[in-house]
């Protein structure tokens, strides 16, 4: 019984150090994906709001893309509902593009 616990013992502990390692690794990359966003000098924005806060949306089937038959993603803006393509500006200009979107 007493090696049987420690078995048991032995396998619980391999998988909670499986589990913290992955959680490292996912903390870890999800904070090297927000320093590339930052430092990147493009930005999707919205075409018809000028929002930031746009999603991949892609409504077809995952063998589809990976054949070519899509040029370009869609995307989904998370403030207004627009779905469709969006122009990848220069963070330095979407003020700019913002101004021209309201004349």
């Amino acid at each position: 019984m007493n090696q049987l616990t420690a078995e048991i013992l032995s396998r619980i502990l391999s998988i909670v150090f499986i589990l913290f390692a992955i959680y490292i690794f996912y903390v870890i990359t999800k904070k090297m994906a927000v320093k590339k966003a930052e430092n990147a000098k493009d930005a999707y924005i919205c075409p018809k709001c000028s929002s930031l806060r746009l999603s991949l949306h892609d409504k077809l089937p995952p063998a589809t893309r990976f054949i070519g038959a899509v040029p370009a993603h869609n995307f989904e803006c998370a403030d207004c509902g627009y779905e469709g393509l969006v122009p990848k500006i220069d963070k330095d200009k979407i003020n700019d593009f913002r101004k021209n979107l309201k004349k």
